[in-house]
């Protein structure tokens, strides 16, 4: 990633901190010109959509953040290949995101995640496991309610 990008993400993270709405318009604003300079599959044009995507998270849009990361997956299975880790990586930030979201939006997004994820067997199949083995734990224990789903990182 150059070091122009990277310096100006560390801007927008540290803006998110502290005004979450001029943080997603310096964002948009980067990945614009991000991609008119370098093209969709583009390390620059993907770290930039990879904080896009967790700054959605941020905001409780499930839906968009949902696709967001899915995006991200997609690209860095383009750019890289299904089997390199960066794409393991982008695989596990999504699962991780999905599972911090609250039940009954886990269960009603988690068919998207489980598509996009077959896409990437290897990374792919573990998150895919971990999903359902999470969705038939938490129905089990909270009977399918809308309990939130705990927090944990994919490891």
């Amino acid at each position: 990633m150059s070091s122009a990008v990277a310096a100006q993400l560390a801007s927008i993270q540290a803006v998110a901190a502290l005004d979450l709405p001029r943080a997603h318009a310096l964002a948009e604003q980067l990945d614009a010109t991000t991609t008119t300079a370098n093209g969709e599959m583009h390390v620059d044009t993907l770290r930039v959509r990879e904080v896009r995507a967790y700054l959605v998270h941020l905001t409780g849009h499930h839906d968009t953040a949902v696709a967001w990361y899915l995006h991200v997956v997609r690209l860095h299975a383009g750019l890289h290949g299904a089997n390199h880790e960066e794409t393991a990586l982008a695989v596990r930030r999504a699962y991780s995101m999905w599972k911090s979201l609250p039940n009954l939006d886990a269960v009603r997004l988690a068919d998207d995640l489980i598509n996009a994820f077959a896409e990437v067997p290897s990374a792919g199949t573990e998150a895919v496991r971990r999903m359902r083995e999470h969705m038939r734990s938490s129905h089990q224990t909270a009977g399918g309610g809308g309990q939130e789903c705990a927090a944990t990182p994919a490891g």
